[in-house]
């Protein structure tokens, strides 16, 4: 794989660069890539759930949510 010059082959990476943009493709076992999958899906969940509970439990922070829904919507490419 190394030798091939249609892809860059990056080799082993740290969990930390899963979401760092180090890799497109990240090649794994199984049981491995499902647990992996699975605890980024719940992290996410629950920090966006964190978050929305704290920009909905004032008046303030209500505003300051209505002025930053932009920047949080997810537009796709």
């Amino acid at each position: 794989m190394k030798e091939q010059t249609a892809y860059h082959f990056v080799g082993n990476i740290e969990s930390r660069d899963l979401l760092m943009d180090v890799a497109d493709v990240v090649v794994t076992d199984g049981f491995t890539g499902n647990m992996v999958l699975k605890s980024l899906e719940g992290t996410g969940a629950a920090f966006f759930s964190m978050l929305k509970m704290s920009l909905m439990n004032s008046f303030k922070n209500k505003l300051a949510a209505g002025v930053l829904k932009k920047r949080f919507t997810c537009t796709p490419s």
